[in-house]
């Protein structure tokens, strides 16, 4: 999934005007060419277990598709009419197959609002909430929705625009200006992130240092319903890191409190 949506990124990157056409030929396009000879020649083995790979994966593809039939002639013309083959086990219209499931007249369901980008193409919701105060979906100016770029600039666009969303839209600016172009889904990931060194290091045994900081660092994760995976993403069992799990033996002690 993450060399789909670079080469999506390239190519969209190459065919905006205001990219100088020596710049995307020099760098973008054979970027481009070496990601499709990539994607033809690998073997297709199952994707890794990535946010929504079911969904996005077909989305990606579908743009991808379409790019490569609307580049300029003389502009990768090898790859003009090739479709790539998916990987084991994804349905190639899968993300068709949810979007026609759902009513014009209904929200999206709240955990499908997180990969929104893959159904939008093919669903206009027409009750789709231009606010977000849902306790499993709330986004605010620090948080994006689902922890997700993609799903937040597709929510923004299709409620209402930039000029309606300030604090959202300046959240996806910040994570876009932090690796200057190129984010991840999620982001940030700080919940698993810390927990997941802090365990590490603990059965390494490099964590007999930071204990203090361990037992300070690790209760401040936990809100009354458990600790979320990010910020923008629910406490439920499948987006947030399970604390019996990842909990350093060298931390504080479980507690209610805790």
């Amino acid at each position: 999934m993450p060399t789909l949506s670079a080469l999506d990124a390239l190519l969209a990157a190459a065919q905006r005007d205001h990219i100088p056409s020596l710049r995307a030929h020099r760098e973008l396009l054979p970027a481009a060419d070496r990601a499709m000879r990539y994607l033809v020649t690998a073997p297709k083995g199952r994707p890794p277990d990535t946010v929504a790979t079911e969904l996005i994966v077909p989305a990606l593809l579908e743009s991808l598709h379409q790019r490569l039939r609307d580049l300029p002639g003389g502009v990768l013309p090898h790859w003009r009419d090739t479709l790539i083959t998916p990987p084991q086990g994804i349905d190639p219209a899968g993300n068709r197959r949810v979007a026609a499931r759902l009513r014009s007249d209904t929200a999206p369901p709240k955990k499908l609002l997180h990969s929104l980008e893959a159904i939008l193409p093919h669903h206009q919701p027409t009750r789709l909430p231009h606010t977000l105060t849902d306790s499993e979906t709330r986004t605010d100016a620090t948080t994006l929705l689902g922890a997700s770029p993609a799903a937040s600039t597709a929510w923004i666009a299709a409620a209402g625009g930039p000029s309606h969303h300030p604090g959202l839209t300046r959240c996806l600016e910040q994570a876009v200006a932090e690796h200057t172009g190129p984010v991840s889904c999620p982001t940030p990931i700080t919940g698993f992130e810390r927990l997941w060194i802090l365990y590490a290091h603990d059965v390494a045994g490099l964590n007999r240092d930071q204990a203090e900081t361990a037992a300070r660092e690790v209760p401040a994760l936990l809100g009354r319903d458990g600790a979320c995976g990010a910020p923008g993403l629910p406490r439920t069992p499948t987006t947030r890191p399970p604390p019996s799990t990842c909990w350093p033996a060298s931390a504080c002690p479980l507690t209610p409190q805790c």
